[in-house]
């Protein structure tokens, strides 16, 4: 056997990577999977892993999906696709769908008949079909940079974030100190093309929206009030990554001036937005604020100021992962495009041979035989139908059967690993492949 084929074998022995959601969850390894044996006698029977996906696409397309359409459906839902109301599955079919908004989907259906299935997924992950206030959820991480505050999700009396002064040259108020580093150097820029820009209100504490907003109850009623004023614990200034430039007064008509073309503008450039656009307010529940101003970073920033989005808007249209969706895989730090010839069966990650072997350099061919062959010019891998494999005419035993799936022969990456001497870590990316390294 050539030390190449023991180096492998002796890899196969201790490979870990399972790729099961609980093992990508936890990122721990499990008892190895492949083992070199020979002489293996037949099985008498073999489970079939890829039965509920040919019975989960059989069914879509009895529904009227197309390959593609269903292919996307299993990736999100796995076996769950099967017995789902077909208007929930055009819901869930999109990329922004949320898995955990089934029920909301669905009701939403049942109320709005007429409803196009775009709106219908845009109205739930607006928070839309909720009542402001009534139906919100408490937020899990507010010192979260991206955190939304809004009508449906409030921080909690208590919290306070880390905060560092503004500074007398830039106006009143304290902000986390990546937002109050980016709002200087916003103002800084600005000056040099002969604008001012001034906080005059930035993070604001629980106590002291709650007396704001009492203020402004008494003085416009509640209805008029919560246009423009957050209940305490709603509003956006408690998290210290937003505040008010120049005025904080409609009547100064703000949007008339050098300073706010200047911030629409530029204000992107710094990572801000102007959070609360004009004729918006259906969607974030406020009037236009032409003064209040975002923290969210540059990237985001942009597509919402190019785009005219609002962030509840851009957070709507994010694409979501699926329950079953297989993990990207890298090779020596850059993404392999396979397409969907990365899958998962029976909650394992399998892999077009052909494809990935490709993808790293080797060549191969399925001959008449019905064997696919593959070699990178040193080596060969021979892989018959069942669960078997010749390494350079070594017997190697697979943890699981061979899949026949969209014209390709497919591995779990566990056992394909090995075979290609590659080694894969978990990571928060994915699955990262390297070349196996030899052993000392």
């Amino acid at each position: 056997m050539s030390t190449y084929s023991k180096r492998i074998l002796a890899g196969a022995l201790s490979l870990a990577l399972c790729l099961s959601p609980a093992a990508l969850a936890a990122k721990t390894e499990e008892p190895p999977l492949v083992a070199a044996v020979e002489g293996l006698s037949p099985l008498l029977y073999e489970p079939d892993p890829a039965a509920g996906y040919h019975a989960a696409l059989a069914e879509l397309a009895g529904l009227g999906y197309s390959e593609q359409q269903a292919e996307q459906l299993w990736a999100r839902l796995g076996e769950r696709a099967m017995g789902l109301a077909p208007r929930l599955l055009d819901c869930l079919a999109l990329e922004n769908s949320r898995l955990d908004r089934e029920a909301r989907y669905l009701a939403y259906v049942q109320a709005h008949p007429e409803a196009e299935t775009a709106e219908i997924v845009t109205q739930v992950n607006l928070d839309l079909d909720l009542t402001p206030y009534d139906d919100a959820r408490p937020i899990d991480d507010p010192a979260d940079p991206l955190v939304l505050v809004n009508k449906y999700h409030g921080l909690s009396e208590t919290y306070v974030p880390e905060l560092e002064k503004l500074g007398g040259r830039y106006g009143v108020g304290s902000m986390v100190p990546e937002a109050a580093a980016a709002f200087r150097a916003m103002a800084d820029a600005a000056k040099q093309d002969g604008i001012s820009l001034r906080s005059v209100s930035a993070y604001r504490s629980y106590q002291t929206q709650q007396g704001l907003y009492q203020h402004y109850v008494s003085i416009d009623g509640k209805a008029n009030a919560e246009r423009y004023s957050a209940r305490p614990g709603y509003s956006e200034h408690q998290t210290g990554l937003a505040l008010d430039i120049n005025t904080a007064s409609i009547s100064a008509h703000f949007e008339n001036t050098a300073e706010y073309a200047w911030l629409r503008a530029n204000c992107a450039r710094f990572g801000f937005l102007l959070r609360y656009p004009r004729e918006k307010e259906s969607i974030t529940g406020y009037r236009y604020e032409p003064w209040h101003y975002r923290y969210v970073g540059q990237d985001i920033a942009r597509t919402c100021m190019d785009r005219g989005l609002t962030y509840e808007e851009y957070l709507a249209a994010q694409t979501q992962p699926g329950e079953n969706q297989a993990p990207a895989l890298f090779w020596q730090g850059q993404a392999l495009d396979l397409g969907d010839r990365v899958t998962r069966l029976s909650g394992v990650t399998y892999v077009d041979a052909a494809a990935l072997a490709a993808a790293l350099g080797w060549t191969g061919e399925t001959g008449e035989d019905g064997v696919l062959r593959l070699s990178d010019g040193l080596h060969k891998i021979e892989l018959p139908v069942g669960r078997r494999a010749l390494l350079d005419g070594m017997l190697v035993r697979l943890s699981g059967p061979t899949v026949e799936r969209s014209g390709g022969r497919c591995l779990p990456l566990s056992d394909l690993c090995p075979l290609l001497g590659v080694q894969a870590t978990v990571t928060d990316q994915g699955v990262e492949l390297a070349p196996r390294q030899a052993a000392l």
